[in-house]
C-alpha cells in the first residue's frame, strides 16, 4: 500500500519507480485487467468545491473533479511508470476521449470522472470536499488497444460552506487572515461626495 497526499509538496509527485503489476487470472472478451501488487491511496486532505456527481445509465455512480490539475498530475506520474513497467504496456495509448469511465481523459481542462465505491454514502454537493481515491489497476482493452486506470473513490468527507457562522474571539483571528475582502472597483470611492 502506497499513500500519497495529493498536492503536497513534500511528497514527490514522481516516485512511482517501485510499481509493480500482477496480470488477473481470468481474462474477459473485453480485455485484460492487471492490478498493481501494492495499491496507491491517493488522498486530497486539502479542501475542494469544483466537484459534481455523474450517474451512468447502468447505476453506476461518478466524482466529477473539474480543472483538479494536482491530481492530474498524481495520475500522469502513475502512468508514467506502467509504460515504464515494461511489456505489454511500453507502447500502448492511453485513454483520451471517451464517454466517461474508470480513466483519466487526456485533455487538460477536460473533467476527471472517477467511480464511486458503492459502499459510499452519496455525496453532497455544495460543500467542501475532501476525498481518498484507490488506484488499483490498468485494462487493456482488446477492440482499440487502449489502457484505462483502473481506480474508486474510496472514502469522503463534506463540510458544508457556511460564510455566517458565528465565531469566538479565538477563531475570529484565525478567519480574518484566511478570508479577506478586497473590493474589485474604484468606482465608489471615485465619486464626487454628494448630499442625500
Amino acid at each position: 500500500m502506497k499513500v500519497v497526499n495529493v498536492g503536497n509538496s513534500s511528497s514527490s509527485s514522481s516516485n512511482y519507480d517501485d510499481l509493480a503489476l500482477s496480470k488477473s487470472m481470468k481474462t474477459s472478451k473485453f480485455g485484460t485487467l492487471s492490478y498493481f501488487k501494492n495499491r496507491i491511496y491517493l488522498v486530497q486532505d486539502k479542501p475542494i468545491t469544483d466537484y459534481g456527481v455523474w450517474s451512468s445509465d447502468e447505476g453506476s455512480v461518478y466524482l466529477v473533479l473539474n480543472h483538479d490539475q494536482e491530481l492530474r498530475k498524481e495520475l500522469d506520474c502513475i502512468k508514467e511508470a506502467v509504460n515504464r513497467s515494461g511489456e505489454p504496456f511500453t507502447d500502448v495509448k492511453w485513454k483520451g476521449d471517451a464517454p466517461p469511465i474508470d480513466s483519466l481523459h487526456c485533455k487538460s481542462d477536460d473533467a476527471i470522472f472517477i467511480k464511486m465505491d458503492k459502499n459510499l454514502d452519496p455525496l453532497q454537493l455544495n460543500c467542501e470536499l475532501r476525498y481518498t481515491i484507490a488506484v488499483y489497476g490498468v485494462f487493456l482493452q482488446k477492440t482499440n488497444g487502449l489502457l484505462y486506470l483502473q481506480m474508486a473513490v474510496q472514502e469522503h468527507q463534506t463540510t458544508k460552506i457556511s460564510l455566517l457562522k458565528r465565531m469566538d474571539s479565538t477563531t475570529a483571528a484565525v478567519a480574518s487572515s484566511e478570508m479577506s475582502y478586497q473590493p474589485n472597483s474604484t468606482l465608489w470611492s471615485n465619486l464626487p461626495s454628494q448630499q442625500w
